[in-house]
């Protein structure tokens, strides 16, 4: 998400919930289950950097009009803000806050005749939103472990510390958990839910702790060496680095372990299967794992987490770049009401 001082970021978190089992004569402790009810699976579908407009946009763009997501029906819908603790690049050991949010500004409807980084801000509150930008894994790092840190950290403190993220919290509960992803599975906001690392762009390093640690069940994105970003076969496979930053989105090691069944925590002995399942088309892949990972889950519970398309408005949404930002919501409009029952 590479524009604005403090994101909207708009999160679907949708859950299935599911009481325990009770005798027919228990009324009093049916009743109490009636009042607290239980998650049994969350699903977190983010579009990353959208924000209320993008929503809009995407309404009028598939429908003609506004309201008609499957979302507008909820009961519940809440914004929130995920500014960066600061805009630097790497850990300034302060644990300062240096980025502010001010609604006022943010909604300053004053036209400008003004560009950032090439691009008409058009109103003051554009112009105010893209002076600190938020990047993606900033935001993605406040929204899985709740600590705001530097742009550029992956589940990282600005004192160069890692930091418990959701997952790993649901996994040690006992449930099955997963990543989906429309981008690079080490890109970084699927990689805020799935990783630790110092920095965004140290992609082998991401897919290895993807990979070999044993807190994910189902990893999907994109990334693949062998083929370019239009789905070509590549001359040669474009393998990211080891260590540091550099080359494609997935290390050879992690690549060539997972084809031939080595790589990947075994949790429950599932190793085999995973790689059985990893040769099969996608179309049947992603429902097939979402259930068998459900399955596994200790308590019979789900965390998946969904990232799809972008919102970035600093593509101008116009012409190509509005399919481009409504791509993301309107893409989750088909997948909320089938998650929602789930």
């Amino acid at each position: 998400m590479n524009f604005r001082r403090s994101a909207i970021s708009i999160a679907l978190l949708i859950a299935a919930f599911s009481l325990p089992s009770y005798s027919s004569d228990n009324d009093s402790d049916i009743n109490r289950a009636d009042q607290n009810p239980q998650a049994k699976n969350v699903i977190l579908m983010i579009t990353d950097g959208s924000s209320w407009g993008t929503w809009d946009m995407a309404s009028y763009w598939e429908y003609g009009e506004r309201g008609r997501q499957p979302y507008d029906q909820f009961d519940v819908k809440l914004g929130m803000i995920t500014p960066p603790l600061n805009t630097s690049k790497e850990p300034t050991y302060t644990g300062t806050p240096q980025v502010t949010y001010t609604p006022e500004r943010a909604w300053d409807t004053t036209p400008v005749d003004t560009t950032t980084r090439g691009y008409p801000n058009y109103f003051a509150g554009y112009e105010y939103l893209k002076e600190d930008y938020t990047d993606s894994a900033a935001a993605g790092t406040v929204l899985s472990t709740g600590q705001k840190t530097y742009n550029n950290a992956i589940d990282y403190d600005d004192f160069a510390q890692p930091l418990t993220f959701i997952t790993q919290e649901i996994r040690e509960q006992g449930k099955a958990t997963g990543v989906v992803s429309s981008v690079p599975l080490s890109h970084a906001t699927p990689a805020a839910f799935s990783a630790q690392n110092i920095s965004r762009h140290n992609y082998g390093e991401i897919a290895n702790f993807m990979v070999q640690r044993d807190h994910l069940d189902l990893i999907m994105g994109g990334g693949h060496p062998e083929y370019d970003s239009d789905g070509q076969l590549r001359s040669e496979p474009r393998y990211a680095n080891e260590e540091g930053s550099g080359g494609g989105y997935i290390p050879r090691t992690i690549w060539e372990g997972l084809r031939n069944g080595t790589a990947g925590g075994d949790h429950e002995g599932h190793r085999a299967d995973r790689a059985r399942r990893g040769r099969e088309q996608v179309e049947e892949l992603l429902p097939a794992a979402g259930v068998r990972a459900a399955q596994r889950g200790g308590n019979g519970g789900l965390l998946r987490f969904v990232r799809l398309g972008r919102g970035d408005p600093g593509t101008g949404g116009r012409g190509p770049a509005t399919r481009l930002l409504a791509g993301g919501p309107t893409g989750l409009d088909g997948l909320a009401p089938g998650r929602a029952r789930f």
